[in-house]
């Protein structure tokens, strides 16, 4: 019975988080719309979970953000969920602290590397449907350093917020 009640919040959470990312790409403004809400929650998970769960949980929830993507159908789906399997592997074999700079460093590898397989993908992807187009440019650069900025701002509110809420638990 615990596994079943495991499993629904699990799908709940996935369902909160997605609604959540989705709901600031629309809200808030320009540069500020960039933060990357289920990779900043999924490097977070990955810190403090010792359970590989959180990547199963990052497959459900990129795979139903990735249901309502403008692009093709696995882009936001692999990179994901490829992305939060490398970072739990590098914080349970490398990186096995919880410190504030292996924070910073998950942070902006998980950020990196979801570009970097989103970007193959999503070239390989249009390749193989026959849509040759170059769009990767200044602009797609700077929309990616904006990304990376912002998602690592709020990275670090809500790593120092988790801290300062488990020291005061203590």
């Amino acid at each position: 019975m615990k596994w079943i009640r495991n499993i629904i919040l699990g799908i709940l959470v996935s369902i909160f988080l997605v609604i959540t990312h989705i709901g600031l790409l629309y809200l808030l403004p320009y540069p500020f719309n960039n933060v990357h809400l289920l990779l900043s929650v999924f490097v977070i998970m990955v810190m403090w979970s010792k359970s590989g769960l959180v990547v199963w949980l990052s497959f459900f929830s990129f795979f139903l953000l990735d249901l309502y993507s403008v692009s093709s159908f696995g882009t936001i789906f692999v990179s994901g969920t490829i992305t939060i399997l490398i970072l739990y592997w590098f914080h349970r074999d490398v990186f096995t602290n919880r410190s504030f700079w292996t924070f910073i460093i998950l942070g902006i590898l998980g950020i990196i590397l979801f570009r970097i397989f989103y970007t193959i993908s999503f070239y390989l992807l249009n390749f193989l449907r026959g849509e040759y187009f170059y769009v990767f440019g200044l602009n797609i650069f700077f929309i990616y350093m904006w990304e990376l900025l912002f998602s690592m701002i709020f990275m670090a509110i809500l790593y120092s917020i988790l801290i300062f809420l488990q020291k005061k638990s203590i």
